[in-house]
């Protein structure tokens, strides 16, 4: 099938590769031989990647969709299934405490990193203490940690200072933290931009992947479970652009592809052929509001002007043309069925540009303003971008694309992004929250602060079973009251597959962990 004029590739180990793609700094690794990636079944998967990756350290990668090149090398202490439960993974069993304070993990035993070295507790131990003090965007969920204490060779205790109802998440896969690393690599740990250290089944490959287009991953030998290693090597590519992603899934080239509802809407009738979707509801996409004081923008830091703009968005319209059935209006940051979802917060700013002209008029901005929106590359917060900012008309809404996390990352630390485009995972919301309103998470780039939602979300940490969902409906609607957020859909993960391969629904668990993929037949 042949590609686009404007879309400069290059053919290597059986795949398309963009010239332009920047994983990490240094010289290009010597060309892999071709001979060595036999297309029989078993062989070797070729799995797409929605993002650019970040970073290689578990400690400053993003998780979910853009934290998926981790999962190969990094075994993680837990892992979420599909319908929620926690399985083991490094830990074979764990227990938390009554005062959700505390979690003891007991350690598989055998298991060693790709290194050699093996897994024990004081290992566990360096590795969780340099992840919380790395710094990384989601250092914030181990803000409260106290220490971490070795209680013999494979059993260690995790200590917070306050109670945290999602505190084995924290060492999920999504989570992170659980993501253990070699100490040798923690004796070097910029090392950890170029190399894997972690506990998985495979390692990274230095010699055949090339810096800056593509991951390849070769068996651990040292794995302690051959039976989970199901292919001789796996090898990852961004592909950002999902219509260049679809047409290598459509030529062979690709077994696994990361997309986005967007796309999925865009193929419905369409698939390729031996191509099979797996979808489910992940989380919302809208507009983080950020500057909410009004240092870079002094419009957003007005409430009214933050309330008129949830009002001038259509979000059925939007859902629906760009969504079809894998995404769905909402107003709200938290999924149905899951803790402090509220109905009544879709009725909170109904599509009324009315109200939202009369709202900026209050506020001394009849004639509209200017603000920047920015967004990470990508094919739908792209289309979602520009479709907001037509609605948005006659405000002049300038349209920002950032080149992947990493400079997101940055940009949110310098305090120059008055407002984002971004899709966020629902999850517990003693997990999610820290991230979207609490000073130090990443998507409060500003730290804003509002004394009666930080009380509300204390209150809603100490709970007794019976009113989570009562209190967390509570920091939602402050939170929706506050307008810091203009959500606009609830959008499901998506994931084409080859369908010679099988993979479950991701479901809870957010993503298909790839080496969990496995051939039919």
């Amino acid at each position: 099938m042949p590609l686009p004029d404007d879309f400069c590739l290059r053919r290597r180990d059986g795949l398309l590769l963009p010239a332009a793609w920047a994983l990490c700094r240094g010289a290009a690794a010597q060309p892999a031989d071709p001979q060595a990636l036999p297309r029989r079944r078993g062989q070797r998967l070729a799995v797409g990647l929605a993002f650019k990756p970040n970073s290689l350290d578990p400690a400053l990668s993003g998780n979910g969709r853009a934290g998926m090149h981790l999962l190969p090398a990094y075994e993680p202490l837990l892992r979420t299934l599909p319908d929620g439960r926690l399985a083991p993974g490094l830990a074979r069993a764990w227990a938390l405490s009554e005062d959700q304070r505390e979690v003891t993990f007991t350690l598989r035993a055998g298991a060693r990193f790709g290194d050699g070295e093996p897994v024990t507790a004081e290992a566990a131990r360096r590795s969780i203490l340099y992840w919380a003090a790395r710094g990384g965007p989601f250092a914030t969920h181990l803000a409260a940690l106290d220490d971490v204490d070795v209680l013999d060779a494979q059993r260690l205790r995790v200590r917070l200072s306050r109670p945290q109802p999602a505190l084995l998440q924290l060492f999920d896969t999504n989570g992170l933290a659980g993501h253990l690393i070699s100490p040798k690599a923690l004796d070097q740990p910029e090392l950890l931009a170029r190399q894997t250290a972690g506990a998985g089944p495979y390692r990274l490959d230095p010699t055949t992947t090339i810096a800056g287009r593509s991951l390849v991953f070769l068996p651990n030998p040292y794995y302690d479970d051959p039976a989970r290693i199901h292919w001789q090597r796996i090898v990852m590519v961004p592909f950002e652009d999902a219509e260049a992603g679809l047409r290598a899934m459509a030529d062979g080239q690709l077994d696994l592809l990361v997309s986005d509802a967007l796309t999925a809407h865009a193929q419905t009738g369409r698939l390729p052929a031996r191509v099979r979707l797996l979808t489910s509801p992940a989380g919302w996409t809208g507009m983080v509001l950020s500057d909410r004081a009004g240092l870079r923008c002094p419009e957003l830091g007005d409430l009214r002007i933050r309330r008129a703009l949830n009002h001038a968005l259509d979000r059925r319209a939007l859902a629906e043309s760009l969504l079809g059935r894998f995404g769905a209006p909402t107003q709200q940051l938290q999924g149905a069925g899951l803790p402090g979802h509220d109905p009544s917060l879709e009725q909170r700013y109904p599509h009324d540009p009315s109200r939202a002209q009369a709202l900026l008029a209050e506020a001394g901005r009849a004639g509209g303003f200017e603000f920047e929106l920015a967004y990470i590359d990508g094919s739908l917060p792209r289309r979602l971008g520009q479709a907001i900012a037509a609605q948005l008309r006659p405000l002049g809404v300038r349209l920002r694309e950032l080149r992947g996390l990493a400079e997101l990352i940055q940009a949110d630390r310098e305090q120059r992004l008055p407002a984002l485009l971004f899709s966020s995972n629902f999850g517990p919301p003693a997990l999610t929250h820290a991230q979207l309103l609490t000073p130090g998470g990443n998507l409060n780039p500003f730290r804003s602060r509002d004394e009666l939602l930080a009380g509300r979300i204390a209150s809603a940490l100490q709970a007794a079973p019976p009113r989570v969902d009562e209190a967390w409906r509570a920091v939602y609607a402050r939170a929706a009251e506050l307008a810091w957020f203009a959500p606009v859909a609830m959008v499901h993960s998506v994931h084409f597959l080859a369908d010679r391969l099988h993979a479950e629904v991701p479901g809870l668990a957010q993503v298909i962990d790839p080496t969990a993929i496995v051939p039919l037949g």
